[in-house]
């Protein structure tokens, strides 16, 4: 995905994330055909080849290196400044391990301690205050929910001037037990071909959305660029 966005420039990068995204909605191949539910449900990226069993062929390939690449991607995305697209530290992390552990082996807790230790200083860790990615390993690698987002909000004259998004982020297909959390992309079209960019922050099934603008936004999107992996990420105007 990274290779190809670099190469053209274009689609192509999306097209990828699309067609691994809807690949998690297939069911799973067994020994005479094709499964029931989705390949998504099958189980967690931390049970690794114990995703393939005699009901669920090819849950290992499409989990692990396709759903697995999406959630790599998602903290590639909690290592970038929003504002500025500048994601240099998620590399830096990368290579970093990659020197810890070099001519030796590594597990998933030791990568996501050093990931947790760096993520709490970039800007998204500083907005929203987390100290690990206990959180993010919990909810991407041990358990296997497809969660939706779907932001509703109207725009307010802001007092002494400019504008206020209100409304709501809802995060569906996720338990009623835990408070899931997750920052997604905001980006705002203003007029005269001006364009803003931010986070909001899902929490729970739904959370309020406050943000503060200069001017009244043309348009409103949510992930854009399909940072954060869902089922369905959808907008509408209250």
């Amino acid at each position: 995905m990274l290779y190809t966005q670099k190469r053209d420039k274009t689609s192509s990068e999306k097209d990828l994330i699309e067609r691994a995204r809807d690949n998690l909605k297939n069911p799973p191949r067994n020994l005479t055909g094709l499964g029931q539910g989705r390949l998504v449900d099958v189980g967690p990226l931390i049970m690794g080849h114990r995703l393939s069993t005699r009901e669920t062929f090819g849950a290992y390939t499409a989990l692990t290196y396709e759903k697995g690449s999406l959630v790599l991607r998602m903290l590639h995305f909690l290592f970038t400044d929003t504002q500025t697209g500048e994601g240099q530290a998620f590399f830096d992390m990368m290579s970093e391990f990659v020197r810890e552990h070099k001519n030796g082996t590594a597990s998933t807790e030791q990568f996501f301690a050093l990931a947790g230790e760096r993520a709490q200083k970039t800007p998204l860790g500083q907005k929203y205050g987390y100290k690990n990615l206990d959180w993010f390993f919990r909810q991407w690698v041990v358990q296997s929910y497809f969660p939706s987002y779907r932001l509703e909000y109207h725009i307010e004259d802001a007092p002494g001037g400019g504008a206020m998004l209100v409304g709501a982020i809802f995060q569906d297909g996720v338990p009623d037990s835990e408070q899931w959390f997750m920052p997604l992309p905001l980006v705002i079209h203003l007029p005269g071909g001006k364009m803003a960019r931010g986070t909001i922050a899902a929490y729970g099934a739904k959370a309020p959305v406050k943000v503060k603008l200069p001017q009244k936004p043309e348009k409103v999107e949510l992930d854009p660029d399909l940072w954060v992996l869902s089922d369905k990420t959808s907008v509408s105007k209250q």
